[in-house]
């Protein structure tokens, strides 16, 4: 297997805990000083407080993220994921689709930018 293989399977296995909500696991697969910049927020920098956030979001949103269907791209420095996703929270349900692309160094993830499909959408609904 090569590198951009490599990458985009560590990119699968970290979107199915995201989705598992497995968010330490998360930690073995990103570098100590990960830059996450979400479609709703502004970047966060250290693999600790990006999981941190991601917990917290989650544990007081109540949203459950369903990825449909993922679409990779890559190469030996990057992997681009197209996703059609599903959030639920509370009987409301929100379909949409998100670009997010990671970045790679010493074959860990260092930099995950997001784009979705509708920011002011996804915004009001994670509100």
């Amino acid at each position: 297997m090569g590198v951009r293989e490599e990458h985009i399977e560590l990119v699968k296995r970290g979107l199915g805990l995201v989705e598992r909500r497995e968010f330490d696991e998360l930690r073995s697969g990103m570098t100590d000083d990960v830059v996450w910049s979400g479609a709703t927020t502004g970047p966060i920098q250290g693999a600790d407080r990006m999981i941190a956030e991601m917990k917290k979001f989650t544990e007081s949103s109540g949203v459950k993220t369903e990825f449909q269907s993922v679409d990779f791209f890559g190469d030996e420095d990057q992997v681009l994921a197209h996703e059609h996703f599903r959030l639920t929270r509370g009987g409301h349900t929100l379909d949409s689709e998100a670009v997010h692309i990671f970045e790679f160094r010493d074959g860990k993830i260092s930099k995950v930018t997001v784009f979705t499909g509708d920011p002011q959408r996804m915004a009001t609904f994670v509100a």
